[in-house]
């Protein structure tokens, strides 16, 4: 029984702190120069005989990764109904991304120039990569982009796209 109530008054607390209510909103990113990019997965030179070997043989779970790049994405968010306020950006790596079969080894990493933060991200992570306060009503930075997966677990099909989300700090 003491158990329950302790659950039940940390809900309650929970419920009626501001961050309970924090809500995180998409951000348009139309004002960034370039929107498709088309992306080269590949074996590194050091894996090609790895690779070979592998596929010569039949054993797929022995192929090493595959890894694109992308240098110089400039991002540019809408953030002119939040001039003024303090606000948390995050970058999100969809869940379900066309041609993803790797069962969760594909990672999205960035190096961020700007006033955005560097990280990394799985499908179904948001990852902050902004706190502070908005002064501009567009909040622009500069990412490059290296995405690694599983060679068995990607198609031709693959393709995603990142989701850019604020949230207002009180």
């Amino acid at each position: 029984m003491k158990t329950i109530s302790v659950l039940v008054f940390g809900l309650l607390a929970l419920s009626s702190s501001p961050a309970a209510f924090a809500q995180r909103v998409v951000l348009d990113d139309s004002l960034s120069p370039r929107q498709n990019f088309s992306l080269d997965l590949k074996w590194g030179p050091q894996d090609v005989q790895q690779a070979l070997g592998a596929l010569f043989t039949d054993q797929n779970s022995l192929l090493p990764p595959v890894s694109g790049y992308l240098s110089g994405v400039e991002v540019r968010l809408d953030t002119s109904k939040f001039v003024g306020q303090r606000a948390r950006i995050f970058l999100l790596v969809p869940a379900g991304i066309a041609g993803d079969t790797t069962g969760g080894t594909l990672e999205v990493a960035w190096q961020a120039r700007g006033v955005f933060e560097s990280g990394s991200a799985r499908p179904g992570q948001a990852v902050l990569i902004f706190e502070g306060l908005l002064e501009e009503p567009i909040t622009s930075g500069t990412f490059d982009f290296a995405i690694t997966a599983s060679s068995a677990g990607v198609t031709d099909s693959f393709s995603f796209e990142l989701t850019y989300e604020l949230e207002v700090i009180n």
